[in-house]
């Protein structure tokens, strides 16, 4: 018996009421779960003796022998949910293989190739865009109509969630989603996810990079240097060592934990660090602050590790840096929008500060005419900290297992709220 209307439609022929026991050697439709447990479920569902196929021989895989019991009401009440439970699982098994999943794959290269196997495995139906442009990206997604987006740093606008009625989850290759309308997202039920623990340690790494090279002077003696000028050594100022000095961290979530950490117990500096709404755990290489200008008075390197948000947008400016030591640095590896750029680059100029590691702009990228990108105290580098084979490895493969778990019912780890 290989058809399951065979159970629903012509039971009767199968349980006559003058025939007891039977047994029937049934051939699955190809199931999203193994054969191990749809039997297991089986026998719990239906009450009787169920054997996969693979213990009568290797062959069998989509195969399991049913016994059913001596009364044949018993017998026909366990067909019914036998039933129910294949017409279930093959339900279940059409929905996943419909989802289609829109990848965009065209930032900073290519994107690491677990995760689209993951979802591949899967069934999931994977469409790579290689567009460049809102338009572009709103026809494609209009024409596939996906359940799952797996989006970089292009934004995602509400007339782009629009073209795709089927919508349902939006995973970010990342920490950051103000590339997202959430306004919209929130308002039709689409669930973004965000991947905190994916690029931590290379975005906290990248940091520290940009505090050793502005504490060297790096800025200062590249590109006389490059041009043949090694007398450059002697009328640039001395660099500091970052031995017992003070880094200041604003944010204390993955990222200026793992930089706290990496500071404190691997350059012994003195850490402080401010959080606002909500206590924090110093980890014992850490020291909360009393407040953030007290943290800004004190450090002599200042690290942004906060999200973009519409409260923290432009939040540090010139109050910040006119309290700031004339020679500490802001080493910026979050969002370019935290920053007032005009006042940083008057702050430079006025040697209010003495200068700044960023990886992030207000504008991305930023013009060629950015005052930032021609200051010799300034270490610019184009938004490239999470950049590295091990974070873009976790993200991928991260971002499409929560994307798969959240399409099939499950509450994701890390939701954007």
């Amino acid at each position: 018996m290989t058809e399951w209307q065979t159970f629903s439609g012509q039971r009767k022929e199968f349980f006559p009421p003058d025939r007891r026991g039977q047994l029937f050697f049934v051939e699955l439709p190809e199931l999203t779960v193994s054969l191990k447990d749809f039997v297991k479920t089986a026998r719990k569902a239906a009450g009787i003796t169920v054997t996969p196929g693979t213990e009568f021989g290797p062959q069998f895989t989509h195969h399991f022998r049913i016994n059913f019991s001596q009364d044949p009401k018993k017998a026909e009440s366990a067909a019914e949910r036998l039933v129910r439970l294949v017409r279930f699982s093959k339900k279940m098994n059409k929905i996943g293989r419909r989802y289609t999943a829109w990848i965009q794959s065209s930032c900073h290269g290519k994107m690491d190739s677990s995760g689209p196997a993951f979802l591949q495995s899967r069934g999931c139906d994977v469409r790579f865009s290689e567009s460049m442009s809102e338009e572009q990206y709103k026809e494609e997604i209009a024409a596939w109509n996906p359940e799952g987006l797996f989006v970089r740093s292009f934004p995602i606008t509400a007339d782009m969630m629009q073209a795709a009625p089927e919508l349902r989850v939006i995973s970010v290759h990342g920490t950051g989603y103000d590339n997202i309308d959430m306004e919209y997202a929130a308002s039709h039920h689409i669930q973004v996810i965000r991947l905190p623990e994916g690029n931590y340690i290379s975005v906290a790494e990248h940091a520290l990079f940009l505090m050793l090279a502005c504490a060297k002077r790096y800025g200062l003696t590249r590109d006389p240097f490059r041009r043949g000028d090694y007398e450059v050594r002697y009328r640039t100022a001395p660099g500091t060592e970052l031995l017992r000095k003070t880094l200041g961290v604003i944010g204390w979530g993955h990222t200026g934990r793992e930089l706290g950490r990496m500071a404190g117990e691997g350059l012994r500096m003195k850490v402080t660090a401010w959080t606002e709404g909500r206590p924090m755990d110093g980890g014992g290489f850490a020291a909360e602050a009393e407040s953030r200008d007290q943290l800004l008075r004190q450090s002599d390197f200042v690290a942004l590790c906060i999200p973009s948000t519409p409260e923290t947008r432009h939040g540090f400016g010139m109050h910040e840096f006119s309290i700031m030591k004339e020679s500490a640095c802001l080493i910026n590896t979050s969002r370019g929008s935290l920053v007032c750029e005009d006042d940083l680059v008057r702050a430079l100029r006025e040697g209010m500060i003495a200068g700044a590691g960023l990886d992030v702009f207000d504008q991305e990228p930023p013009g060629t005419d950015s005052p930032l990108l021609h200051m010799d105290q300034v270490i610019a580098t184009p938004h490239f900290a999470a950049v590295t084979e091990d974070a873009m490895h976790r993200m991928s493969l991260e971002g499409a297992q929560e994307l798969w778990k959240t399409l099939n019912g499950e509450v994701p780890r890390w939701p954007a709220v």
